[in-house]
């Protein structure tokens, strides 16, 4: 699961850990394309990667300072597409 790009790639359930959502929280984001997997297996799981960590915690702090979500997607919605 490694990308020689960027690093680790992580499960669904490390990156919750790694960033203290909630498994909602993450579908949430997900349908708002505020989080986006890097890959999904054959098996249809999703794998993350540190832009996804990173997509997360900028997301919180907006959330922190007032923002809703559609205001996020709608200033920083290509921000969270990971770049190739």
């Amino acid at each position: 699961m490694e990308s020689a790009a960027d690093g680790k790639r992580f499960r669904t359930g490390e990156l919750l850990a790694r960033t203290g959502i909630s498994r909602q929280v993450l579908n949430n984001y997900m349908t708002m394309e505020l989080v986006v997997p890097v890959e999904t297996t054959e098996t249809g799981r999703h794998l993350y990667d540190e832009h996804a960590v990173e997509s997360i915690k900028l997301v919180d702090r907006l959330k922190k300072d007032g923002w809703t979500l559609q205001q996020i997607r709608e200033t920083f919605g290509g921000r969270f597409r990971r770049p190739r």
